[in-house]
């Protein structure tokens, strides 16, 4: 009999008894992430840099890239981000170097970050 020797132990998948210790925040996000396959943070620009809003669970749940944005109005980028995820979630292949022209007004790039 085969046995995927992997087995996930993130927090979305395996609660590790400390869940009472997490906030509203945290919750909220592993919710998200267990109802509709990955939840959306959003930063609002400030006096320090621009706003940007990124993906988590993407790669959990569709085995997609994260995806993040920068530079617009956050609920827009939101708005963006999710309709990816859509896609991914429908079997997309999102890859560096596509663009998507359907998200906003002015083509959506997908590139690869370098960290």
């Amino acid at each position: 009999m085969y046995h995927d020797p992997f087995e996930c132990r993130c927090v979305i998948c395996h609660d590790y008894g400390d869940r009472a210790e997490a906030d509203q925040v945290d919750l909220r996000v592993i919710g998200d992430v267990q109802r509709y396959g990955w939840h959306v943070v959003m930063v609002p620009e400030d006096d320090i840099g621009p706003g940007f809003a990124y993906t988590i669970g993407l790669a959990h749940t569709h085995g997609a890239p994260e995806l993040a944005m920068f530079g617009l109005d956050v609920r827009d980028m939101h708005r963006m981000l999710n309709t990816l995820g859509e896609r991914a979630a429908a079997g997309a292949v999102l890859e560096s170097g596509q663009k998507h022209h359907d998200v906003t007004e002015h083509p959506a790039g997908i590139w690869t970050a370098e960290l």
